[in-house]
């Protein structure tokens, strides 16, 4: 969780929009005691019923499936954590990163990336600093989660 939060703080201007998904309220940090945090497992996708395009929820983009089985009753929190039983909290957490990061990811890589990503600075500081080359290729994406696709005969 800490280690989420720390590669947003990194995070590129021209990503300023994009919100940590761990994060139930968008406006506060999401803490190591699992305070304000929730664990999307999943991608929440809209299909169209009548042309079977597919595209994420604006609202929602993401499901939770441990959210009926996380608690913050006293009975269930262990070492200070704001959420349990433990166990569920330790498999929501793997499933979540499992789905943001992939499951070749280890904490300690996030938590490389996180420290790498907040140390970045191009040098030497000029105007005319090119940033890396995924930055330019991913700002160059197209943020739209619908393929199209035209047939065309020559």
């Amino acid at each position: 969780v800490s280690a989420m939060e720390q590669l947003y703080v990194g995070r590129p201007d021209t990503f300023a929009e994009e919100e940590n998904p761990l994060r139930l309220n968008a406006a506060s940090q999401a803490s190591s005691d699992f305070e304000n945090v929730q664990f999307p497992t999943r991608f929440n996708w809209i299909i169209d019923q009548t042309n079977g395009i597919a595209s994420l929820d604006d609202t929602s983009p993401y499901l939770y499936d441990f959210e009926e089985s996380l608690s913050t009753s006293d009975e269930d929190l262990f070492c200070d954590a704001g959420l349990g039983p433990p166990t569920v909290l330790a498999q929501a957490c793997d499933a979540s990163m499992d789905f943001l990061l992939g499951s070749s990811v280890s904490i300690g890589m996030l938590t490389s990336t996180a420290k790498a990503v907040n140390e970045f600075s191009p040098f030497p500081k000029t105007d005319d600093t090119r940033l890396p080359r995924w930055h330019e290729w991913y700002t160059g994406l197209k943020h739209n989660p619908v393929v199209d696709f035209v047939d065309e005969w020559t």
